[in-house]
C-alpha cells in the first residue's frame, strides 16, 4: 500500500489519479459524479435520492436508469432517440436528465429531507429559489 492508502500504482496511473482528485471537490472543473439529496414525500413519507449534475449512468446506458427510477415514458423514448440518433440523444440528455428527475419529483410533493449544507447546494445545482 502507498501513502495514499491505495494500492502501489504504475506512474502514469498514479499521475492520472492525482488529476481526478484535484478536480474532485473544484467546482466547474471536470464532469464529477452527481450529487444526491434525500427527499421524503410528507404524506406517503416514502423517500427517495434525488439526484443533480451529470448522469454518467445516462450517457453510457441511455435510457435504462429513467426505467429503473420507474419514470418509464422517459426511458423508453430516450431509449429510441438515441438508437435513432447514434447515441448523440444520451449525450445531450445526460446533462439535464438528474435535474429533470429531481425537479419531478419536487412537483409531485416531495420535500427536501437532507442536511441544510446539502439541500443548499441541491437547491443551487437545480436552480431552485427559496
Amino acid at each position: 500500500m502507498d501513502n495514499r492508502g491505495g494500492y502501489n500504482l504504475p506512474g502514469f496511473l498514479l499521475h492520472i489519479r492525482s488529476q481526478t482528485d484535484s478536480y474532485a471537490n473544484v467546482p466547474g472543473k471536470g464532469l464529477s459524479m452527481a450529487g444526491t439529496v434525500r427527499l421524503r414525500h410528507p404524506q406517503t413519507g416514502i423517500v427517495k435520492t434525488g439526484l443533480y449534475g451529470f448522469s454518467w449512468t445516462t450517457l453510457f446506458f441511455s435510457g435504462i436508469p429513467a426505467l429503473c427510477r420507474g419514470d418509464l415514458i422517459t426511458g423508453v423514448i430516450v431509449l429510441l432517440l438515441s438508437a435513432s440518433s447514434f447515441w448523440i440523444a444520451a449525450v445531450i440528455w445526460a446533462f439535464v436528465y438528474n435535474r429533470v428527475y429531481t425537479t419531478r419529483l419536487l412537483e409531485s410533493g416531495y420535500i427536501f429531507d437532507d442536511s441544510p449544507s446539502k439541500v443548499a447546494e441541491a437547491k443551487r445545482k437545480l436552480r431552485i429559489q427559496d
